[in-house]
Order: C-alpha cells, then structure tokens, then sequence
C-alpha cells in the first residue's frame, strides 16, 4: 500500500515538528522516542545550516520540549516562505495538508517560541530561513524579531485560504482547539483525515506535549 505524503503549514513556534511525529507514531511510520538530553539537542541543533542527513530522526528534548522528524513522508513549511517564494509548491498525488491556523491565539505562540528560545539559548535561529527569503517584508531590516514571527502567524489565514483552493485534500488544524483546550472531537478529526484511529497513546502525546510547553512558559515567566 503506498503512503501518502503529508504537506504540514504551521506558522512558526506552531508546533509544526510535534506535529509531524504525532503523525508519524499515528500512522506507525516510527515508534515513540524517549527524550534526549539538552546538551545533544543544542549539539545536534547549532545555530546556522543543519546537516539533516547526520542528524538522528526523530528524537525530542524535554527541557525545550522541541522535536525533530526528518522524513520525506513529513513535509513542513511556514506560510511566509509559501507566500514569498514557492506558492505553486508542486505535490505529490497522493499528498494531503495538515494547514494549521493559530491565529486567535498569536500572543500565546509568540511567548512560548521566545520562552522556549532563552531557555536553550538559541533565540532566533529558527527565523534563519524566513529571513532570507527574498521579497519578503519578514526580510526587512525595520522589523523587529518580533514582529517577524508573529507577522508569520498573521499571514496564515491568507496562505491556508489560497491552499484550500488547490486540488489537494486538506484540513485546518485549529491550535487552540487541538493543543490548547484538546478538544477530542477536533483531534479525532484531524486522525481520521491523516489516516489513523486517535487513541490514549496519541492523546497523551498532545496532552504532555502541552503541559511541557506551559511549564516552559512558566518557568520563563517567573524570571
């Protein structure tokens, strides 16, 4: 039986690479992983150009709580690059797209992507390939770190509508829903459209993966 490619859209700080092994376990195109420890996370992950062929996948860190999935059956990309540089981004038959809008709830992903960042001291790394898209206004020098992730969030609306229109199945992941309030009959949904039965298993995922995000965000709060 052939797999189907999954097209994952996820503003930045969105959650996009947990995504990719909630799906990846769901479908059991890999076993769960237990987390590895900060410092092989930061050495894996150094600012700059990443080498992901030499890189183990998947794996996780549970003081960052970050994920890591390198496989080509788990595609993901920031709506910023879509709508500045590949809009006609060419896809699979068989391909289906996760398109996650966490516009209401832009602030929460704004501070937990910075929380996240002075905790494993790399803030700002994740914005390397936005930033040099070229023609893009998340590239001008004007604006500040700021306002380049959450101007990431604010244009996902817009890029989600023009892939809806595309002749490929989709579905709009709500991050408040899904992650935030775990709303079931949402989860489910999204299961049933990628193609597995949600479960204890794949619900504690999202449950602790949560959790973990908040005690991130307290921990750099208190501070």
């Amino acid at each position: 039986m052939k797999q189907s490619v999954f097209d994952i859209v996820f503003p930045i700080g969105a959650g996009g690479n947990f995504l990719k092994y909630w799906i990846g376990v769901g479908l059991g195109y890999f076993e769960e992983k237990d987390p590895i420890p900060l410092e092989s996370w930061n050495l894996y992950h150094p600012p700059g150009e990443i080498d992901h062929e030499s890189i183990p996948s998947p794996h996780w860190c549970a003081e960052v709580n970050e994920y890591y999935v390198h496989d080509k059956r788990l595609l993901g990309r920031h709506p910023s690059r879509i709508m500045f540089i590949d809009p006609h981004f060419d896809k699979a038959d068989d391909s289906k797209r996760i398109l996650v809008d966490c516009y209401d709830c832009i602030d929460y992903i704004f501070n937990l992507y910075k929380s996240k960042k002075t905790t494993n001291k790399m803030t700002g790394q994740a914005m390397t390939q936005v930033t040099e898209i070229q023609g893009s206004p998340i590239q001008m020098p004007q604006l500040k770190f700021d306002d380049k992730v959450k101007l990431d969030s604010k244009i996902c609306r817009a890029v989600n509508k023009h892939l809806q229109q595309q002749d490929i199945p989709s579905i709009i992941l709500d991050y408040n829903k899904f992650f935030i309030e775990q709303n079931k009959s949402h989860i489910d949904n999204v299961a049933n459209f990628i193609g597995f039965e949600s479960n204890d298993a794949t619900t504690d995922l999202i449950k602790y993966y949560t959790e973990r995000n908040k005690k991130v965000y307290e921990s750099i709060s208190l501070h």
